[in-house]
């Protein structure tokens, strides 16, 4: 009978117990104590929503992992917003969440400045001496250094050749700080004595230094175009082949890069500079091609020939100081005005095409034709979407975004409006162009697939401009920052990428010759035009129309 009852107390004992854990598991506990408690325990009430302290004490319990009776808070598991709002505890390790501010790239967050000696971590490099210095991130990456090291980062010697990656960054960012002529005298200077120091055979070392100047005029070919500065290369040239007349074949090569770079931009600025031409008859692009995938295709044809022309060194030179401007850009005033730089040519026809979409819906006067144009043009920009040439697809949506475009509203009505709203989803501006971005990286990803790919020209511009605001040239221990380089390296390399490839999509004259040259109306023209074929139903409107036939009747 002993045996039993003492078993009937231990059972009731253990229910006991039970009942105390379940019932502290359903509750919510706030644990205050200076002492570290068990990680597992510690993790079972944060995930029950556990880990604030309160500010005041109640009554008091155990704590499960010790023996020590600590305070303790209980609240209900579902709060209400009133009690939210009037007990608003910081979570334990966890601070109040910042508000945001919105940007054209994204959300900035304005966070206290909290400065630790691990966020910068300045490494010396054994090699270097205590005059020169580079700084590297935590990665481990080169994040700033001094000039005289870029100029020996680039110098080639027996047992050392920059890599790619280094050479492209260094040679399309250094006109940020110097000119590239000068860059080119240092390391120069420093092959020859690089040259005086060695003893051995000084083949592999000219043959490195020939084969950096190829990388140099093939990839930046535009550094060589004044006749002071060509003459700078050829001098290099001959003092290849002097000490090692077998290189002159590799000499020759450099030499012949830069003889076709200015043949070919000569000839090309001729072409961009003839004026437009006026057709026998009136004619719309669709009675000459009404097949949107051949449209998309010679858009394509037209993107990545003027995309080869762009000057890399072009998209760098805009942010440098005007000192230095005009020492790397001394051509310039020598030029024509009517002659424009390869980047002011590409970005002209992106605004072509946008017009030329505009002029042939506002110049239709039929309602139906007009909505006819407009559902083609859809299709054309969903033609551009599936072969990727993202550059022309944004051109006609900002074509028929136009105002002169969009206030037809009974056009509109007519048209495929819903395949225009889905397009203009994946171009959308929201998060700094998102789902632009992320779609690009999926095309990258399966080039198989996709084997022309034309990116959005401005917001490469776009991206560039954020980044030269984002880091300073030159930091405050009068170091080059290096960082912001291999920054832009990483963006101009995607319009490096486009420049090499070769179009296999046949080219059709009389399209792209329409495309190209023909005449199109001003925005004013638009305008007239506009109202003209849809007349203005709000004051606003009969006000702009007004203004608008003022204007042209004063012109």
């Amino acid at each position: 009978a002993l045996s039993e009852f003492n078993h009937l107390q231990v059972e009731s004992f253990q229910r006991n117990i039970k009942n105390n854990e379940k019932q502290q598991m359903t509750n919510m506990v706030h644990w205050k104590s200076k002492e570290r408690w068990d990680l597992e325990t510690e993790m079972q009430f944060q995930t029950r929503g556990c880990a604030t302290l309160p500010k005041t004490s109640g009554t008091t319990c155990t704590s499960p992992c010790s023996s020590r009776t600590l305070p303790l808070t209980v609240d209900h598991y579902l709060t209400t917003p009133e009690s939210k709002r009037k007990n608003r505890t910081l979570s334990l390790g966890f601070q109040e969440p910042f508000k945001t501010r919105t940007s054209v790239f994204g959300n900035f967050i304005h966070l206290k400045k909290n400065k630790r000696k691990s966020d910068s971590t300045i490494c010396f490099h054994p090699h270097m001496n205590n005059n020169d210095t580079e700084i590297s991130n935590n990665n481990g990456k080169l994040s700033a250094i001094s000039e005289e090291e870029i100029v020996r980062l680039l110098t080639p010697s027996k047992s050392y050749y920059p890599d790619l990656q280094t050479i492209f960054a260094v040679l399309l960012c250094c006109r940020l700080y110097t000119c590239p002529i000068q860059l080119l005298e240092q390391i120069h200077n420093a092959v020859m004595i690089e040259l005086s120091l060695s003893t051995e055979d000084d083949l592999v070392i000219l043959k490195r230094l020939a084969q950096l100047l190829n990388e140099w005029t093939i990839t930046f070919p535009s550094d060589f175009e004044e006749k002071s500065d060509y003459e700078q290369l050829i001098k290099i040239c001959n003092f290849i082949t002097t000490n090692r007349p077998d290189l002159k074949i590799e000499v020759d090569i450099i030499t012949k890069n830069q003889k076709s770079y200015l043949e070919t931009k000569n000839d090309y600025i001729t072409r961009n500079c003839l004026d437009e031409i006026e057709f026998d008859e009136v004619y719309l692009l669709m009675d000459i091609c009404n097949d949107p995938i051949i449209v998309a295709e010679q858009l394509t044809i037209i993107e990545l020939d003027k995309l080869s022309k762009v000057s890399l060194e072009e998209l760098i030179i805009n942010f440098a100081s005007s000192k230095l401007k005009k020492s790397v850009k001394k051509s310039t005033k020598k030029c024509p005005k009517k002659i424009k730089s390869m980047t002011e040519i590409y970005a002209d026809w992106f605004n072509r095409l946008s017009h030329l979409v505009a002029t042939e819906i506002c110049m239709c006067p039929k309602l139906e034709e007009r909505a006819k144009i407009i559902n083609f043009f859809i299709e054309v920009g969903k033609q551009c979407f599936k072969i990727s040439n993202f550059n022309s697809l944004m051109a006609i949506l900002t074509g028929l975004n136009k105002s002169s475009v969009s206030r037809m509203r009974r056009t509109w009505s007519h048209s495929n409006r819903s395949v225009f709203l889905k397009l203009e989803k994946e171009l959308s501006p929201i998060n700094n162009f998102a789902r632009y971005r992320e779609t690009l990286k999926l095309r990258k990803s399966s080039k198989d697939l996709h084997d022309y790919i034309v990116p959005i020209f401005a917001l490469l511009l776009k991206d560039l401009t954020f980044i030269n605001e984002g880091f300073k040239t030159i930091l405050p221990n009068n170091l080059i920052n290096f960082e912001k380089f291999m920054n832009f390296a990483t963006e101009v390399r995607e319009i490096l990428e486009a420049k090499t490839m070769n179009c296999k999509y046949q080219k059709e004259n009389r399209i792209t010759e329409y495309l190209l040259r023909s005449p199109l109306c001003n925005e004013e023209g638009l305008y007239k035009s506009s109202f003209e074929v849809e007349p203005p139903d709000s004051s606003f409107e009969r006000d702009r129309y007004r203004s608008v036939k003022m204007k042209i009747k004063s012109i």
